[in-house]
C-alpha cells in the first residue's frame, strides 16, 4: 500500500475518539472519510468540510483502512460490546479485491478478541488485516491524539507493518515523533489496553509502564 498516494481511511464512529483520529490524520492531507449512526454528528462534520457516508459500506468501500472507534460502553456505564462486533463483521463480509486493515480504536476486552478470532478467524486467501491500536485519553482533542504512545498490536506482520507505515507517514508529514510500540499478539494487546485504562490520564505513566514490560 503505497502512503503517499493510495491510503484512504474510513472513520467507523465519530464519537470523540473517532473525531480526534479522523481530524488528526485530515489535518496532514491524509483522504478521511467519516460514518456514524448519528445523522447529526455527519451534518456537523460535513458542514466543517469533512467527507462523510451515511452508509457503513459506502465508507468500508472507499477506503482501504478502516478504524472502529465506537464507544463500547453504554449511557448507564455498562460494557456492551455488540455493536463493535457488528460493525467487524459486518466488514469482513463485504467484498473487496484489495487488501483491508480494520484497526480497533474502541476498547476491547481479551476475552472479546479472543472470541472474534474464533468466531471470524482468518481464511487461506484472507484480503484482510486485523490490529489492535487503543487510545488512552477518551478525549477528542487531536492534540492529545498526537501527544499519546501507538501501541499497535497485529495479528500477522503484514497488518503491523501496514498500520506502523501509516503512522510513519503522519510522522513524516507532521513532523511528530510517536513512541511506537509493536505488539505480535492482539489479546495481548488487549489486555495491556485493559490494565492501562486505569491511567488514560497520564500519557506519562502509560509510557512508562510500556517501556517497563519491554513491549518495544
Amino acid at each position: 500500500m503505497n502512503m503517499n498516494k493510495n491510503v484512504k481511511l474510513s472513520i467507523l464512529g465519530s464519537g470523540p475518539v473517532g473525531k480526534a483520529v479522523g481530524k488528526a490524520f485530515a489535518r496532514y492531507g491524509f483522504e478521511v472519510i467519516f460514518h456514524d449512526m448519528n445523522r447529526a454528528v455527519l451534518k456537523a462534520l460535513a458542514s466543517e468540510g469533512y467527507k462523510v457516508s451515511y452508509d457503513l459500506e459506502g465508507a468500508v468501500r472507499r477506503s482501504n483502512i478502516s478504524f472502529i472507534c465506537m464507544s463500547p460502553t453504554t449511557i448507564t456505564g455498562k460494557f456492551d460490546s455488540s455493536e463493535v462486533e457488528e460493525v467487524y463483521s459486518r466488514i469482513i463480509e463485504i467484498s473487496k479485491e484489495e487488501y483491508h486493515l480494520i484497526v480497533f480504536k474502541s476498547a476491547v476486552s481479551p476475552k472479546l478478541m479472543e472470541r472474534l478470532l474464533a468466531r471470524y478467524g482468518y481464511r487461506d486467501n484472507q484480503n484482510y488485516g486485523i490490529c489492535l491500536n487503543p487510545e488512552f485519553t477518551g478525549s477528542d482533542s487531536e492534540e492529545d491524539f498526537e501527544k499519546q504512545p501507538v501501541v499497535i498490536g497485529g495479528f500477522d506482520e503484514r497488518a503491523s507493518e501496514t498500520l506502523a507505515a501509516l503512522y510513519g507517514e503522519l510522522e513524516r508529514r507532521s513532523c511528530m515523533n510517536f513512541e511506537l510500540f509493536i505488539i505480535n499478539s492482539l489479546v495481548a494487546v488487549a489486555a495491556c489496553e485493559y490494565i492501562l485504562t486505569g491511567y488514560r490520564f497520564d500519557l506519562h505513566l502509560v509510557s512508562c509502564i510500556l517501556h517497563l514490560h519491554n513491549f518495544s
